[in-house]
């Protein structure tokens, strides 16, 4: 593991760095990736993005920002087919060794399940360094029924972790939710980078009046954001509950839900049989996101686990007062009563509660997104995330 005190920074050449992920889709990890491309020390490091799974969303932005993007393309069948299960798993590790080679890899920095398995194989296999940083607190598939697979997955993640040059956690409770789950020893080192988005991007002034306008949403409405993907770890059936119960006493309270996924079709029937169809808008995945979250009074995230997320450190640095899941990772990001409110998850009665109780209060609501934004810009801009990573890098390269 490292040891960030001998770092030496003005002794560094130019150094490639492989940003391997599942996927490059939307999602919070892979913002992270872009966020390290984009805001690179370049005069040091030089990055590659590489998606093991499906392309998408961050492989377009990287690529139209001149960013090097490569593919393994995973096949992902059953282990029950042990033959096609194992040449699989090889054809993997060869797509991947050739990709590294080729661009003559220094550092293998990965995220995600799938990623941080074969980056460290691979890692190991050629000699090369291998970071994991762990951007969740629940790393298990948790949606798949497959006990056999989900055993044999616990055991290389276990041993994975244990032979990385480093483990980073985005969030300071990651390293004993990894104990807990039995992923790493009680004396395994899990530093602590905290997740940081693009401040100034989401703190620049907007004409709230003129976006509402084009959102076409009705004068003098309380208008709610949420921004995430349409899954059932995100917790939507429970905004569409609370929003029936406040709807009465806020006729024209409207709910702009950012995002794609596979419950829309669910999410949009939900919404119909409570009777919030005129309340509730699902707006499908948005390049306005900052525009969006401006034009709201509150953020609503109601999730059932996160790492530390990113979308409410936006609406944060929006000035926006957040209601949120009392959960690992957005709790370290939200003080209840200070710069939002935070409610049991699984609890729209709560939920609508605190939201009506800031809709009620504005005023409480702008000290609220004030104290918000100042505990970003202090403590949660990209740019300290991307120096701390690359202050791991360099440790782990002095070495060699």
């Amino acid at each position: 593991m490292v040891d960030l005190s001998m770092v030496d920074l003005n002794k560094n050449p130019r150094y490639r760095i492989l940003n391997l992920i599942d996927t490059l889709g939307t999602g919070g990890a892979q913002m992270i990736v872009y966020q390290m491309a984009r805001l690179a020390d370049r005069d040091k490091y030089e990055y590659t993005a590489c998606g093991c799974l499906e392309s998408g969303y961050y492989e377009e932005l990287l690529k139209e920002n001149g960013f090097a993007v490569e593919s393994v393309a995973i096949k992902r069948r059953s282990v029950l087919l042990f033959p096609l299960f194992i040449y699989d798993v090889l054809h993997t590790i060869f797509r991947l060794s050739r990709i590294i080679k080729k661009r003559n890899i220094d550092i293998i920095h990965t995220h995600l399940p799938d990623s941080n398995i074969f980056g460290a194989i691979v890692g190991r296999l050629l000699g090369i360094p291998v970071v994991i940083t762990i951007h969740n607190n629940i790393i298990m598939p948790c949606d798949r029924t497959a006990p056999l697979r989900n055993w044999l997955r616990k055991k290389v993640i276990k041993t994975t972790f244990s032979q990385v040059e480093a483990l980073i956690g985005v969030g300071a409770d990651i390293g004993q939710s990894m104990i807990d789950q039995g992923h790493v020893k009680e004396d395994t080192p899990i530093l602590t980078i905290l997740n940081g988005v693009d401040y100034d991007k989401f703190a620049k002034k907007r004409n709230v009046k003129k976006i509402r306008e084009n959102l076409d949403l009705p004068l003098n409405s309380k208008v709610l954001s949420c921004v995430s993907r349409l899954e059932n770890a995100k917790g939507h059936t429970y905004l569409i509950e609370a929003t029936a119960r406040l709807k009465k006493k806020f006729p024209l309270l409207r709910v702009l839900v950012v995002g794609d996924g596979s419950l829309l079709n669910d999410l949009v029937e939900q919404a119909k049989q409570a009777g919030v169809t005129e309340q509730i808008r699902f707006l499908g995945r948005r390049s306005d996101v900052p525009d969006i979250v401006a034009a709201s009074d509150i953020f609503v995230l109601p999730s059932l686990h996160e790492g530390v997320p990113l979308v409410v450190l936006e609406a944060m640095s929006a000035r926006k007062p957040v209601v949120a899941t009392n959960i690992h990772g957005t709790r370290e990001v939200v003080v209840d009563g200070e710069d939002g409110f935070l409610v049991p998850a699984r609890d729209p009665v709560s939920l609508a509660k605190r939201i009506d109780e800031l809709l009620y209060n504005p005023d409480l609501g702008d000290s609220m997104g004030e104290a918000a934004r100042a505990k970003v810009k202090k403590r949660f801009t990209a740019k300290m995330m991307v120096r701390n990573v690359e202050y791991v890098y360099q440790s782990i390269l002095e070495k060699r």
